[in-house]
């Protein structure tokens, strides 16, 4: 969702629209992102075993900490600071290494939790490029930069409500 997020802050500033130029954004998105997820399960993989009792604990603490973190900075956000250009690749890498610090912490956590690494870091590549695709096209398309913002919230709320079926069952 913080991808999607992004997408639709610098859709809104896509004009004409180029589906070159997005489809060059959203594989950016995916690299950075990917990687930092193949990062992160590298290291849960060397942390876990020096953490054997807590593991699973600290794995839903960083996933719950990432739920929290989007629901609050959804909330921050006003809709009018949330525009930029997206024909700078200098913007598109920092946004796109600002996004992966969530997907670093979450798939530390998955990888504390015990998860497969290959599956979900494919799923994470292909669900990052087609939301990214899809917040560019509504963002230069519709200009609704608070689907953008309660998609982020959305999504803060759905990763916290995981955690606590987690912790339930």
């Amino acid at each position: 969702m913080d991808v999607f997020f992004l997408s639709i802050a610098g859709g809104v500033t896509l004009y004409p629209y180029n589906w070159k130029e997005t489809l060059r954004i959203s594989l950016i998105f995916a690299a950075v992102i990917g990687l930092a997820a193949f990062l992160a399960f590298g290291l849960s993989y060397l942390i876990a075993p020096l953490i054997l009792d807590f593991a699973s604990i600290a794995g839903n603490l960083f996933i719950a900490f990432v739920g929290v973190r989007m629901m609050s900075d959804a909330k921050k956000i006003k809709n009018e600071e949330r525009t930029f250009l997206v024909e700078d690749n200098k913007v598109i890498w920092s946004l796109a290494l600002a996004s992966s610090f969530n997907i670093l912490l979450t798939f530390l956590g998955l990888g504390f939790l015990g998860l497969n690494t290959n599956v979900p870091i494919f799923v994470l590549v292909i669900a990052t490029l087609l939301l990214s695709q899809m917040g560019l096209f509504f963002g230069s398309h519709y200009k609704p930069i608070r689907l953008g913002r309660s998609s982020k919230l959305a999504g803060g709320f759905l990763v916290l409500v995981i955690i606590i079926l987690n912790f339930i069952i």
